[in-house]
């Protein structure tokens, strides 16, 4: 792998794409607590309740000719042989719902774990094998029978993988030659009884490679079995193909059972202890037909899970109709479909990848604040979005998910209200489109009409970061956050939330922009760092706030929610003392002269307990419209209906 390929490996690999994989799972699954995990070791798998896959599974992503070929058999545009970031998102799609039908069809744990037929290692490796081809021939079907938009990516899955394995061999068994040595490249002369038992292997390995090809492969012309195993084909042929289609997971099993029987003249006697010496048999399986974990059910879990897999009605093959006849699926509309959604999910990721910490410095003198805070300076920091902070999201989320879906439900019948619209393309009006000035028939006139909808609202949270906000006020300016956040997010309000502190002793105040008005997806996991240490210097904030407000936003109507516990106290050194009723005042006139611009201002007053007034009475003094918060479930309605009365 190039390092070029490697870093775009590392640009898709991010928290966001396994999240998007996982939810995309959790849901074809109906498995609300399922996980999945991204690992690089060349194999993907499930045990029934989580999923591994390997983006970079036999570094297909970055192998052209097979991506090429695999277009080309497909009939789809050349993209994923073009594209290493969209072509790593549909290897992992098809990985991901391949293990995802499993989990929907498969019993777990296998059957083949209570099969006394199962005695030694290399005898749970020939059932296993038999099994995996059978089950993976099984959960296509189903995929292809029972889904509308599965084939694209299953036949992709399998398609891409013959390619990857087998180019330019014409046959699958040709690739496996290299796993076996002639006798006389051997480091020492084997024995009468291992050249038997190299035999053996070599006509087993010849039986498993007809049948997986005739079940996964049927694209690859069938050569005819050697007169060795002719006999033993003939016997099992109408089991592997109804086996592939028995809809009934308690019974699938049965036709490895009876496969197994019948072939077993050709399974060599093997000793756990020299199972070694004949791992290039594991190696030709799972090149074959994958890595053999989710059918041999060791190694995956802790705890064993135990899930009955579900029926199924098959109509069809993946490739085929059961009858053997090929069918050619149209993917042009679902692969226009996919592709969009891998682009935004590839912009996202490279937004994200070239994301990083921005630092910008003002002065009071620079905001045009009063005299008092003309040497203050203030340091802006737009942290790149922290990761590890997802978890602790997540948790808050879903502990208040009832009440933002609540909110989210009541959102717009609450903001609704008179609102005044454009319409254009007109010979008169009230105004002028200049763009349209050239319009021959003079249609550049616009008129403005009333309708109801949610006004047009730009809101910045200023949030309180001073020490006195520490223990269960940070705690709920944090919770309030997630909750406003998501419920104004998802109702397409325009929305910024920023910390603000000053230093004591210093002449210096501290804004962290959390969540920027035009953030990304991740910069909301910055809301958990969140912290209360030192001092406000209000006054001037607000006037940050302002000017931030201005710049970064165009909406009609601009709001700043000013989330705090009491007065702001600040001390830059001997001969600054921005302490009440000095802060008081001076807050009090900034917030006046920015509203009088067309700014609303709203206070919010963080109580420690319920029943407190202690911190709505202090911003009384500084601000006209306050909400006094002494539970914060309350604190979205409460600040939804007062946004209602500034502009309905």
């Amino acid at each position: 792998m190039q390092k070029q390929d490697r870093e775009i490996l590392k640009i898709f690999q991010t928290e966001d794409n396994r999240k998007i994989e996982e939810d995309f799972a959790s849901m074809l699954s109906e498995n609300p607590n399922l996980r999945l995990f991204f690992i690089n070791e060349n194999q993907a798998y499930t045990d029934g309740k989580n999923i591994v896959v390997d983006p970079a599974n036999d570094e297909l992503f970055c192998d052209y000719i097979a991506l090429k070929n695999t277009e080309e058999f497909l009939g789809l545009p050349q993209t994923f042989s073009v594209d290493r970031f969209i072509a790593l998102k549909m290897i992992t799609r098809a990985q991901n719902i391949h293990e995802a039908l499993h989990i929907i069809y498969t019993n777990f744990p296998p059957d083949l774990l209570k099969d006394p037929r199962g005695n030694n290692k290399f005898n749970q490796m020939i059932l296993s094998s038999i099994s995996n081809v059978i089950e993976d021939c099984f959960i296509e079907a189903a995929g292809a029978s029972e889904f509308d938009n599965m084939n694209l990516f299953l036949t992709f899955g399998r398609v891409s993988r013959l390619f990857s394995t087998t180019p330019a061999k014409g046959t699958i068994q040709r690739k496996f030659e290299e796993f076996t040595k002639p006798e006389e490249e051997q480091e020492t002369k084997p024995s009468e009884e291992e050249l038997k038992i190299q035999r053996k292997i070599s006509l087993i390995m010849e039986l498993i490679d007809y049948f997986t090809t005739m079940l996964l492969y049927p694209m690859v012309k069938l050569e005819e079995p050697s007169e060795d195993i002719k006999e033993y084909v003939d016997k099992t042929k109408e089991l592997w193909l109804e086996g592939s289609i028995c809809g009934d997971p308690d019974q699938r099993y049965e036709y490895t059972s009876k496969i197994f029987d019948i072939i077993e003249p050709l399974i060599p006697k093997i000793n756990d202890k020299d199972i070694e010496k004949y791992e290039y048999v594991k190696k030709f399986i799972s090149v074959l037909v994958g890595d053999e974990k989710t059918h041999s059910g060791k190694d995956m879990s802790i705890n064993q899970f135990e899930s009955k897999g579900r029926k199924a009605v098959i109509t069809r093959r993946l490739f085929t109709d059961l009858e053997g006849n090929k069918i050619d699926d149209d993917y042009s509309e679902q692969y226009i479909y996919e592709l969009e959604k891998f682009e935004e999910d590839k912009r996202q990721s490279i937004r994200q990848a070239s994301k990083t910490t921005q630092h910008w410095e003002y002065t009071g003198g620079d905001l045009k604040a009063s005299a008092m805070h003309k040497d203050i300076k203030i340091k802006v920091t737009y942290p790149k979005p922290n990761i590890n902070m997802k978890k602790a999201y997540d948790n808050i989320y879903n502990r208040y998910k009832l009440n933002i879906n609540s909110y989210n439900a009541k959102f717009s019948q609450l903001l609704k209200g008179n609102v005044d619209s454009k319409e254009d393309k007109f010979s008169f009006g009230s105004g002028i489109e200049s763009k349209r000035l050239g319009d021959l028939k003079k249609r550049y006139w616009y008129r403005k009409v009333q309708g109801i909808d949610v006004p047009d609202i730009a809101i910045l949270f200023l949030i309180d970061g001073s020490g006195s906000m520490a223990g269960a006020k940070n705690e709920n300016a944090i919770k309030s956050s997630v909750i406003l956040h998501e419920v104004l997010s998802k109702n397409g309000i325009e929305h910024a939330i920023v910390e603000h502190r000053a230093i004591f002793d210093e002449p210096l105040v501290k804004h962290k922009i959390l969540v920027d008005f035009n953030y990304s997806k991740n910069d909301k996991y910055n809301i958990l760092l969140l912290d209360a240490d030192e001092g406000t210097r209000e006054g001037l904030s607000l006037m940050w706030a302002k000017k931030y407000l201005i710049e970064h936003s165009h909406a009609e109507y601009k709001v700043i929610i000013c989330i705090s516990d009491g007065y702001p106290c600040h001390t830059a050194n001997d001969n600054d003392d921005y302490s009440p009723p000095v802060s008081t005042k001076d807050t009090h006139n900034t917030a006046r002269k920015i509203e009088k611009e067309g700014i609303s201002i709203i206070g919010v007053a963080l109580e420690e307990e319920k029943g407190d007034t202690e911190c709505y009475e202090a911003l009384k003094e500084v601000y006209d419209r306050v909400i006094d918060v002494d539970d914060m479930k309350h604190l979205t309605t409460q600040l939804l209906n007062l946004i209602s009365k500034l502009f309905i």
